[in-house]
């Protein structure tokens, strides 16, 4: 019987992160689950990971599917990537379970991950995710912001909402911005899961570096703003932590003009307050420009061969989890550089990707180290 459906949507994700993902999500309790990825397009040949990940069931969308006006952006690979909003309703459309559980193609779970999203009760319920690919701190325990999916959610919540708004095609990024607070205003509070510790997979972000990009995300951003009537766009928070359960209590935005819902709102379920122990942030839904008062680190690991010390990898997934909890007296980001010969060349690219942080200080441990502690 099916109550659950894992949905996971990908464009040209590179195999070795999608098997990493793919990998850590077998190891959870499946039971009563289904699988589905959605191809947005993809030129990457899969054929091994459907083989290998046969519980899997794969759905392709085709680039005549989009509409007219879709912002349209070659990948350097091959293929157009698209804003993933068409993919993602694709994927509630497929869905036959009554909870559906967004994992992005890039997020590594731990083992009992699953067995906790399907036990999420009445609110959406995000995975509070260490982000080692951005820079970021850990989302959800410092801050409300739901993106780098693993969220789970009663279809019938999101089909309230219109699921996910394909005006965003139009543009690059924001879907998922405003897909959260879209759940958090209809809803009354969305919940982060501080027990359930979500790996974002370092990798390379071919679209930051893409040449209309930037033009793309304004058109989103332009959007974002206008259907919420203001800056900053959607609910602002208060937050009250519950056990290992932080809820971010949405509280009208009076910067904001207009309700997307047009005042449909859940009823039936008692909305949590926040009481004199809730402190209550300015937080909008859109990712913010992270201001650090404490030094950055940039760590960068260049590979020829794409193998890492498991050492090596355990080490920086331990740096990264306490940097981002704050038992370090600095914030971080990392990032790995793989199949890139000479390694001097490698190196060279970690140092420019590294001119994108606010690091103050590079480090650069080649990938066949084994640290000591």
């Amino acid at each position: 019987m099916t109550k659950n459906s894992i949905l996971i949507t990908v464009f040209n994700r590179d195999p070795e992160v999608l098997a990493r993902t793919l990998q850590a999500l077998s190891l959870n309790d499946l039971a009563e689950c289904e699988v589905i990825i959605i191809d947005d397009g993809s030129t990457v040949d899969y054929t091994k990971l459907k083989e290998e990940y046969s519980f899997a069931r794969w759905v392709r969308v085709e680039a005549d599917e989009y509409p007219a006006g879709t912002f349209m952006l070659p990948h350097e690979d091959g293929g157009v990537y698209n804003n993933p909003a068409l993919a993602m309703n694709r994927s509630i459309a497929e869905a036959k379970g009554d909870r559906l559980i967004f994992l992005g193609s890039d997020c590594l779970l731990p083992p009992h991950a699953i067995a906790a999203a399907k036990e999420a009760g009445p609110f959406p319920w995000f995975g509070s995710v260490v982000d080692t690919c951005d820079g970021h701190e850990m989302v959800g325990a410092s801050r409300p912001v739901p993106y780098h999916w693993f969220l789970s959610v009663e279809k019938k919540i999101v089909e309230a909402i219109g699921g996910v708004d394909e005006e965003f095609l139009k543009g690059v990024g924001c879907e998922d911005d405003d897909f959260g607070a879209m759940l958090a205003t209809y809803c009354g509070a969305i919940v982060f899961a501080l027990d359930v510790v979500v790996e974002h997979q370092s990798h390379e972000r071919w679209i930051d570096v893409a040449k209309d990009a930037p033009v793309g995300y304004e058109r989103s951003l332009a959007y974002l703003e206008k259907k919420w009537g203001g800056s900053p766009p959607g609910p602002l928070y208060t937050l009250k932590r519950d056990g290992e359960r932080l809820y971010a209590i949405a509280e009208p935005n009076k910067d904001c003009t207009r309700d997307p819902l047009n005042g449909s709102r859940r009823t039936g379920v008692t909305i949590p307050t926040a009481g004199p122990t809730g402190s209550t942030v300015g937080q909008e839904p859109r990712r913010p420009k992270k201001k650090d008062k404490k030094p950055h680190l940039f760590v960068g690991v260049p590979s020829i061969d794409g193998k890492i010390t498991v050492e090596l990898h355990r080490y920086l997934q331990a740096l990264t989890y306490a940097a981002a909890t704050g038992s370090l007296p600095f914030t971080i980001s990392t990032a790995e550089v793989t199949g890139v010969a000479p390694v001097e060349y490698a190196r060279n690219v970690l140092c420019g990707m590294a001119l994108n942080t606010p690091a103050e200080r590079i480090v650069l441990i080649d990938a066949d180290m084994i640290p000591d502690a």
